[in-house]
């Protein structure tokens, strides 16, 4: 009785957590993080700091989307924002179906400006991207392109984009001023300090 007890592993119970069980929950746990890190504003102060660290990562994130799809993706941006498109047989689509690479608005406190090849770009304001409802709407001009593009080889366009904070910060603010900068290799290198008139 006692040996048939032991030799049968269906008369044991089994306590504890299986190591895959342990795993996907661990999975879920950092992309609900993750997704939280991408969408929680921490206070008007930090804006510029959450912003620039939100765009960088999303900018990286297109970059390895690009690579692994093999897909031609551009980052557009406005006064107010900015959404990300996919290249689908010689058009520009509006991606909605990834909840990574919706489109974003900044808070009113901020600015952005961009640079090609050592040329400022001008930005307009897009109403649109403000209305959920109206993004899937967005419709882009026959010869409109993005301003940055993600290549499926890894590499992009050069550009410098500087994000700027319109507030009025106390002497020990954090980060006021931000840039961010794009090399054809595929580098992206970051640069922020406090605003030169504080």
């Amino acid at each position: 009785m006692l040996f048939s007890t032991i030799c049968n592993p269906l008369n044991h119970k089994q306590y504890g957590f299986t190591l895959i069980e342990l795993l996907v929950v661990l999975v879920i746990i950092s992309l609900f993080a993750s997704t939280l890190l991408l969408t929680v504003s921490i206070s008007p102060e930090k804006d510029i700091n959450s912003e620039y660290q939100r765009l960088i990562r999303i900018m990286k994130l297109a970059q390895d989307e690009a690579m692994l799809k093999g897909d031609l993706l551009g980052l557009h941006l406005y006064e107010n924002g900015y959404f990300f498109s996919r290249n689908v047989e010689e058009k520009w689509q509006i991606i909605l179906d990834d909840p990574y690479f919706l489109p974003h608005v900044f808070s009113s406190n901020m600015s952005l400006t961009i640079e090609i090849d050592n040329e400022l770009v001008p930005l307009r304001y897009y109403e649109q991207i403000q209305e959920p409802e109206l993004q899937q709407d967005i419709e882009f001009k026959e010869n409109e392109h993005p301003p940055i593009f993600f290549l499926s080889s890894g590499e992009m366009n050069d550009f410098k984009i500087t994000l700027q904070s319109n507030l009025k910060a106390p002497q020990n603010a954090e980060i006021r001023y931000a840039e961010i900068i794009g090399y054809e290799s595929g580098q992206l290198i970051t640069n922020n300090f406090p605003s030169d008139n504080d």
